[in-house]
């Protein structure tokens, strides 16, 4: 069974609404190395151990906050599609479709030491595709634009 990343940058328009700005599909294919850069970012590839490449991933799954954007939302089942609330409520039991992901600001993502090596003496930087550099890329330009307070990284696997 293939695994997909899933995801968008998002957008802090204000008041704590999160606009999906960019949907990671466009760039992101598990079938080249951007598996090894989300391996080495989130540590969330079976058939790819981080331990394998030598880098503790950087960033923890936790549950999506209320204010994911509405794709995010309807599209991991946060959201019930036809009120746009939080969970869908079957026989009184909440059942999201995905509940936990990434949720990664600008800041800290901008924080990360890409010259950190491993035991072979590989920097995290040479795991970073061209894929995963063009995200970081446009983040950068959108939290010059935005304040870096209001970029996000929204990230799940299916």
């Amino acid at each position: 069974m293939s695994r997909s990343i899933n995801g968008y940058i998002e957008l802090n328009t204000g008041a704590e609404q999160w606009l999906a700005l960019i949907d990671l599909s466009l760039f992101i294919d598990l079938s080249t190395n951007d598996q090894d850069t989300y391996t080495v970012l989130f540590g969330d590839q079976p058939h790819l151990n981080w331990r394998k490449l030598g880098f503790q991933p950087l960033f923890e799954k936790s549950t999506f906050p209320d204010n994911v954007s509405k794709e995010v939302g309807l599209e991991t089942g946060i959201y019930d599609e036809n009120t746009y609330q939080r969970g869908q409520i079957i026989n009184g039991y909440y059942y999201p479709y995905f509940s936990d992901g990434y949720v990664i600001g600008w800041s800290e993502i901008k924080a990360i030491n890409w010259r950190e090596t491993n035991l072979e003496g590989e920097t995290r930087g040479e795991f970073l595709t061209g894929n995963w550099q063009t995200i970081f890329d446009l983040m950068e330009v959108l939290a010059k634009n935005r304040k870096a307070k209001n970029i996000r990284l929204v990230v799940w696997m299916t």
